[in-house]
């Protein structure tokens, strides 16, 4: 994959910015995850966009500003009054995010690549795709390929700070495939075996998407013995398959080891399927979304050894994504030469 040379890229920005941190400091995670996610996902599908911090930042407050606000309005029926100040703060924050896809289109129209491998704003600016349409597309690509990427990181960084043993034997395994040169590389990232058994791990317990949605609306659908009308609605409740003991003993225990090739060969292929069914509804972006994960977590670890902040209480929010409801605090300690250091 030719994204993962700029996944290791950010990634080892993150790192050096996080060294910088005074020993004992408490450190954001949340605002950590979602700052990476955004940046690569902007940065593989716009180009050479959203470099400083800042930006990243006010972007993120104004997609939380909005999915926050929408989120009321899906599952609670509750909408803001016309002219409302609620109603003008989601649309400044809505006004925010699409005038900055905006910027990002224009700057590639007049600067546009010379590079072979296309990204998405090449393709849609070549095939000369409507303006506005464009501007919605680009925005649900962007917030698709981060909201979740960000979580799914925040929830394995969550339960790898608070399993040490976990933690170890990951650092061991990135520790002995990246070597001396300490970077995710196409060739060595499918070796990092237990890495992904805790990411899958993470997003079983997580539930990052708890549902999926399904209709024919021209045929009738049989299932066993039963006859589902066309047009009708079907929601494949995943949270409630990843919670089943008879699949999953101790359903909210964190095992990793449930997803050893020897115990997933034993399970059903449909028994996990975090990022979508199998076919065209699948998720596209969901071997991009691993690559990020794995690349982010394996410098992480290679660097630092994570705890939690002692006394902090993790809740998870009730809402379209399974999401932690509000910022998850931690603690590093710099590795070096195979020990855990201090940070100066």
């Amino acid at each position: 994959m030719k994204s993962i040379g700029m996944l290791q890229k950010l990634s080892e920005e993150m790192v050096a910015r996080w060294s910088q941190i005074p020993h004992g400091e408490h450190v954001p995670c949340r605002q950590g995850m979602f700052m990476f996610a955004i940046k690569a996902i902007m940065q593989s599908s716009l180009g050479n966009f959203f470099l400083q911090d800042e930006e990243v930042l006010k972007f993120w407050e104004s997609y939380n500003t909005s999915w926050s606000d929408m989120e009321q309005r899906f599952l609670k029926e509750d909408f803001p009054q016309p002219g409302s100040e609620r109603e003008k703060i989601f649309n400044e924050a809505k006004k925010y995010m699409y005038d900055t896809i905006a910027a990002a289109i224009e700057v590639r129209r007049k600067r546009p690549t010379t590079e072979k491998r296309k990204m998405l704003i090449d393709v849609m600016i070549e095939n000369n795709i409507p303006y506005d349409v464009m501007q919605c597309d680009v925005l649900m690509f962007i917030i698709g390929g981060f909201h979740t990427t960000a979580n799914s990181l925040l929830w394995a960084l969550t339960f790898i700070s608070a399993h040490s043993d976990v933690q170890e034997k990951m650092y061991q395994e990135v520790k002995n495939v990246l070597g001396d040169t300490g970077k995710i590389t196409p060739d060595n990232i499918g070796q990092l075996v237990y890495t992904r058994q805790v990411i899958d791990e993470a997003l079983r317990i997580a539930k990052i998407a708890p549902y999926a949605a399904r209709f024919d609306d021209e045929n009738d659908v049989k299932l066993g013995d039963y006859v589902i009308p066309a047009g009708t609605p079907i929601i494949q409740a995943i949270n409630v398959e990843y919670n089943d003991p008879a699949r999953w003993p101790n359903p909210n225990e964190f095992d990793p080891d449930r997803f050893s090739p020897e115990k997933v060969s034993e399970r059903h292929p449909y028994s996990f399927q975090p990022f979508g069914f199998a076919g065209k509804r699948k998720c596209p972006g969901y071997r991009f979304a691993y690559a990020e994960v794995t690349t982010a977590l394996a410098n992480i670890l290679l660097s630092f050894q994570i705890q939690g902040v002692k006394g902090q209480e993790v809740k998870a929010s009730c809402g379209l994504l399974g999401a932690l409801d509000d910022e998850v605090w931690i603690t590093l300690e710099k590795r070096s030469s195979g020990s855990v250091q201090p940070m100066k």
